[in-house]
């Protein structure tokens, strides 16, 4: 029972960090990339997870962006 609730806890935890992380990710790009002409954009190396926040957040931050694909 007490495993459980450790992996559980792990998983939130880590989670927080590959977010925090991806977050810093998303700000560097947006303060070098002029989005005025970009119509579509590529996130490669997403996951079939949509269970945690961290999942594919980066392409999910470039709303204003038409065409958005991934790819695992």
């Amino acid at each position: 029972m007490f495993k459980n609730l450790y992996v559980v806890g792990l998983f939130n935890f880590t989670d927080k960090i590959v977010s925090r992380k991806r977050n810093e990710i998303v700000k560097v790009v947006r303060n070098f990339v002029n989005f005025s002409n970009i119509s579509s954009i590529l996130d490669i190396g997403t996951t079939n997870d949509e269970t945690l926040k961290s999942s594919n957040f980066i392409i999910y931050q470039f709303k204003d962006i038409k065409i958005r694909k991934s790819l695992s």
